[in-house]
């Protein structure tokens, strides 16, 4: 009697918790700077996150992807995965074999709702527009109708504050001219 009084107690008290499976994340990366980065990039996602995700990280070396055997290996796991990284450190194009196997695989992924996050170049000087290697990965994201992310770099970022405090400087003088001088007075006649 006692045992089917502590297995009620019990079972009333313990809410079974159903979680989402993790999101996979497939990172191809070309050395441990740029392996590290894009770790880092998946923990700060799961940190933005709380606990609303989990994060399942898929490492691939670019050595591996261009093993013939492991390439495709390596691509049913990122056609799987939910999030797709491509993490250079180097400023080098991406060797030939890896930059085909990720647009097949983005290819593959084409209808989901997967996102693809290029890291290319040194982390505190990612590439930005008009990178070639950047641009055909972009390319064939939007084409397989995926989103795509890559950080911005600072030397944009500045440039683009720039423009938007030299607006700033000439509508300025615009709006000062308006606010000081009173508006014409209209008589209408009725």
């Amino acid at each position: 009697m006692q045992v089917n009084n502590f297995i009620e107690e019990t079972s009333r008290q313990v809410v079974p918790q159903i979680r989402d499976p993790a999101l996979r994340v497939f990172i191809a990366y070309n050395d441990i700077a740029a392996g590290k980065h894009a770790m880092q990039v998946v923990t700060d996602l799961g940190k933005s996150s709380g606990d609303d995700f989990e994060f399942e990280p898929l490492p691939w070396s670019f050595e591996e992807l261009g093993d013939v055997y492991w390439r495709e290996v390596a691509a049913r796991d990122a056609a799987e995965a939910d999030i797709l990284i491509i993490a250079t450190s180097g400023l080098r194009p991406l060797p030939p074999a890896v930059e085909q196997w990720a647009e097949t695989v983005i290819n593959r992924k084409r209808g989901t709702s997967a996102a693809i996050v290029a890291l290319f170049g040194p982390e505190e000087d990612p590439d930005g527009a008009g990178s070639t290697r950047l641009e055909a990965i972009q390319t064939a994201a939007q084409q397989a109708g995926l989103d795509f992310f890559a950080p911005t770099p600072r030397h944009e970022l500045n440039q683009a504050m720039d423009r938007i405090h030299q607006r700033a400087e000439m509508v300025t003088p615009v709006l000062e001219g308006i606010l000081h001088h009173p508006l014409p007075v209209c008589h209408a006649q009725i």
